[in-house]
């Protein structure tokens, strides 16, 4: 069961930083990047909240994906074992 909570957390972080890097590629750059970034998201997740924090100083996001993500990770390990 820990180990379910553990993995939902970090979906839930990932899929936040899906949809953050999303709407950030869309103001950036418009639809077109956009559809090509829903393609490409593991690109996306990775580096919209970098670009996040550093352009506009919003580091929410990166806290979220990148934390949340390792958090939740770290509790699905501790529950598998």
């Amino acid at each position: 069961m820990i180990t379910f909570i553990g993995l939902a957390i970090a979906l839930a972080a990932a899929a936040y930083g899906m949809f953050y890097g999303i709407s950030l590629i869309y103001e950036v750059v418009g639809v077109l990047a956009t559809l090509m970034a829903f393609f490409m998201f593991p690109f996306v997740i990775t580096i919209a909240p970098w670009y996040g924090a550093i352009m506009y100083g919003d580091m929410k996001p990166f806290i979220i994906v990148y934390g949340g993500g390792m958090a939740g990770l770290i509790i699905a390990a501790y529950g598998s074992r």
